[in-house]
């Protein structure tokens, strides 16, 4: 009889150490889920912060750029090639962050912030170019469409006066589309 009872006690005292150890089982799973979505949502939005430092680190870049829309003109074909290059570069990205949004991976927030920085990128005339040499390649599934979109709307708002950006379009020329 001792020996039922201890053997039912030791059976309960197991199943239970079974079910607490799933249920941690379970909660680090999930801490290590939320873990690499954020490193996964990191690494996207990373990119554009890489170009970003790439640029304010190259006085060069930055003043090729600065001409991109304040004085297209005066670029020699190498700057030129530069800006249209740099231009490229943050398109990569955004392609990559599309994709990922497209798959669920990023939230609404996250790629609308996306979504007008490329328009930024891409404002100057010079930006509008090369997006109207890219499109026909029929790269990115119409994204050049969406790139051009944006562009379109980051114009807008830095044409408006009542925003910050105004200044730099008046010094850059830029012309409503």
């Amino acid at each position: 009889m001792n020996s039922d009872i201890l053997t039912r006690w030791t059976t309960i005292v197991t199943n239970f150490a079974v079910v607490v150890g799933l249920g941690f089982v379970g909660l680090e799973f999930r801490n290590q889920t939320n873990a690499l979505e954020a490193e996964r949502i990191d690494s996207f939005v990373q990119g554009i912060s890489d170009i970003n430092s790439i640029t304010l680190e190259n006085e060069d870049l930055t003043e090729i750029l600065y001409q991109a829309y304040a004085d297209p003109e005066s670029l020699t074909g190498s700057d030129l090639d530069r800006a249209q290059h740099w231009m490229l570069t943050t398109y990569n990205n955004f392609m990559r962050v599309h994709l990922a949004y497209q798959s669920g991976m990023l939230s609404d927030d996250i790629y609308e912030v996306q979504k007008a920085g490329i328009g930024f990128a891409f404002s100057s005339d010079i930006g509008f170019r090369v997006i109207e040499i890219m499109r026909p390649s029929g790269l990115g599934e119409n994204l050049w469409d969406l790139v051009k979109e944006s562009a379109v709307q980051a114009r807008t708002y830095c044409l408006d006066p009542q925003n910050a950006c105004i200044a730099r379009y008046e010094a850059s020329r830029a012309t409503e589309d």
